[in-house]
Parts: C-alpha cells; structure tokens; sequence
C-alpha cells in the first residue's frame, strides 16, 4: 500500500527482451557457465556474457533501491527484430 508521507521519487522498470529472427541465433540467453571456456578460445579475451531479462531487472531494481528511489511498478516486454 502507497504510504501518502513517502515522498521518494518513483521509478518505474521496463526490460525488453530483444530476439533476433535470423537463422542461429538464440536471442538472449545466460552465457555465464561457458564464458571460461569461451575466453580459452579466445585468446583470453574476456567472454562477453549475456542475462536473463529476469537477471537485468532485478539489478535495476538494485541500482533503484540504492539510488533510494521508490519502485512504482515493472513491466517486461518482448520484441523480434
């Protein structure tokens, strides 16, 4: 319930999760259980990992708590490119 005396300012999440529609590829994904394997390959680079939508928002969520902002509501969407 709303408390009329929390003056915070609102903050409202919304996370798109992007998927391509061309052959091979997964959109997003989690890649964090094979970036070891995939820095090996290469070169030691630095894998690139990839979150959930789930994951993401739930940082955000985070990074709004700590900036001490008041989540007002969280929308998920999804959208084929």
């Amino acid at each position: 319930m709303d408390d009329p005396n929390d003056d915070r300012e609102r903050v409202f999440l919304v996370g798109v999760e992007i998927r391509s529609s061309s052959a091979g590829s997964k959109g997003s994904g989690t890649a964090v259980a094979g970036a070891a394997a995939s820095e090996a390959r290469s070169g030691g680079r630095p894998a690139r990992a990839t979150y959930t939508l789930d994951d993401s928002l739930e940082e955000l969520g985070r990074l709004a708590d700590t900036a001490g902002l008041k989540r007002a509501g969280t929308r998920e969407g999804k959208l084929q490119v």
